[in-house]
């Protein structure tokens, strides 16, 4: 990937959320430290579980070894990652989780650390270095060990009966079911939950993985040491919400900004496609920006206007189509932006 400037730490769009990944790291830390002096099991009637110190640390091992095999297979076996190599390290990609940082405390591993300027755009995301990603081999976040694309050309993510897009679906089936831990598998028996069924739609495998990691694993941990703390990035927790609020309690507002989205990333996914983008703008960061605002649409971050009104000065000048024009795509996203902006609420 090529990098066309500097960019001041401070000034990256995902700083403020760095800051706190290191508070919340310190948490993480101080309450497995207080649970090595008192090393008392923590039991989980639901699902019939009895968790020791040792048996977390098993536990997070146990993933990254899935997780490190489900990866060799995207990279060895399906190559449009080596051929991308990194296109979806953009802005807001990491979110990183409590659980991320529990993993860092009890592999040993280090939280990343940056200084200074760092080697990305306000585009990348934050953790994007020269060298690759800052976060240790041993342990990636847990929504980029997952997520995986089927590239651009002629893959096609919603196409169930493209055969390799059913190939890979079937190779990481097998992974998950060789390596996933055993109180997953108790997870599995009880909720009646596959985590498996999920893994054509990386995101919904994420979804499913957080929200059975937060029952079984989080909570627990969290109604004993304050793990998860009163600001910190409780996005485990979250996941399935999101899930049931865009389902159930989404606006019509914002189906059709998801609509919208979809319709986006799937005609920039046709490059012999003539697109009228507007503006003078990449399609990759039309790209950028569609997906942050789906992350600001499921997440609702307390900075989601904020965010919203950054992304919005990209495209407030895009003039509106005049009368027998077909109306551009960066026009189409500010009428989206702005209709957003104007019944946002937290």
């Amino acid at each position: 990937m090529q990098y066309t400037h500097f960019v001041k730490l401070t000034q990256h769009p995902e700083y403020p959320d760095y800051i706190q990944t290191r508070e919340s790291y310190k948490r993480c830390q101080q309450a497995m430290a207080a649970w090595r002096s008192k090393p008392e099991p923590i039991r989980v009637d639901e699902y019939s579980l009895l968790w020791t110190y040792a048996d977390v640390s098993n536990f997070m091992l146990a993933l990254a070894r899935m997780f490190d095999e489900y990866n060799r297979v995207l990279w060895e076996e399906f190559p449009y990652c080596q051929e991308c190599s990194g296109g979806c390290c953009c802005l807001n990609a990491a979110h990183v989780c409590d659980f991320d940082l529990l993993a860092l405390v009890l592999l040993n591993q280090p939280l990343p650390v940056l200084t200074g300027d760092i080697y990305a755009t306000g585009g990348d995301c934050i953790y994007l270095t020269s060298h690759g990603c800052a976060w240790p081999a041993g342990w990636r976040t847990l929504k980029c060990w997952i997520f995986y694309c089927l590239g651009g050309g002629v893959w096609n993510l919603t196409d169930t009966f493209d055969k390799r897009y059913t190939h890979i679906t079937k190779k990481l089936t097998a992974v998950i079911s060789r390596g996933i831990p055993e109180q997953l598998r108790v997870y599995q028996t009880i909720s009646g939950e596959s985590l498996g069924d999920y893994l054509s739609d990386p995101l919904d495998f994420d979804q499913v993985l957080g929200q059975a990691i937060f029952e079984i694993l989080i909570s627990p941990l969290d109604d004993r040491f304050h793990v998860l703390g009163d600001d910190s990035l409780k996005c485990l927790d979250s996941r399935r919400g999101s899930q049931k609020w865009l389902g159930s309690t989404g606006s019509k507002l914002d189906e059709e900004a998801f609509a919208f989205i979809a319709e986006v990333v799937e005609l920039l996914s046709e490059p012999s496609l003539s697109i009228l983008v507007g503006l003078d703008m990449s399609t990759g960061q039309l790209l950028s920006d569609t997906e942050t605002m789906e992350w600001i649409l499921l997440e609702k971050p307390e900075n989601g206007l904020e965010r919203l009104t950054d992304i919005y000065q990209r495209y407030a000048l895009t003039p509106a189509p005049v009368d027998g024009e077909v109306a551009s795509i960066s026009y189409r996203m500010r009428q989206q932006l702005q209709k957003l902006m104007d019944t946002w609420s937290w």
